[in-house]
């Protein structure tokens, strides 16, 4: 399989390699099968599930913030909305073995870096108690709500 197809039009390749690992799976002899890249392929879905959950904790995580820091703020019930959005696609998503590749305390360290940087015109930000990463395994027990990810977020 010509590797400037993986590069230039990955849609077919993918249905070529595709269509090549069935007929072996089903006992017939191929040649062809770009194994490495196939391979990279594999591993790229996987990452890119994790990805996506995380993004969205990160978000989440963004707008409780930013309840926190700026309750009063018109935009507020807005953000309350948008982290249930974000909860019921992540846990919607979520598979058990993603907690130990999602990386709560980074997602939050961003999260914070981001909110710092944010100015809500005539609205001053409060203080807030110090935030804390909380396990992903909650989603296990079904989505979080906006106020139980506060609270998991302030209860350290």
């Amino acid at each position: 399989m010509p590797l400037d197809l993986y590069e230039h039009d990955i849609a077919t390749w993918s249905e070529q390699q595709s269509a090549l690992i069935r007929r072996l799976a089903s006992g017939e002899r191929v040649n062809g099968i770009d194994w490495e890249n196939v391979a990279e392929e594999i591993e790229s879905v996987g990452r890119s599930e994790v990805r996506a959950v995380a993004s969205l904790l990160e978000q989440s995580i963004l707008h409780a913030i930013k309840l926190l820091r700026w309750p009063e703020h018109p935009a507020a019930a807005g953000w309350h909305n948008e982290i249930s959005n974000f909860l019921i696609q992540a846990s919607a998503h979520f598979e058990p073995a993603m907690a130990r590749r999602i990386e709560v305390e980074k997602l939050l360290a961003r999260a914070i870096r981001h909110a710092e940087s944010l100015r809500m015109g005539s609205h001053p930000a409060l203080d807030i108690p110090p935030l804390t990463a909380f396990d992903p395994q909650v989603f296990l027990d079904g989505p979080l709500s906006p106020e139980s990810l506060i609270e998991a977020l302030t209860s350290g």
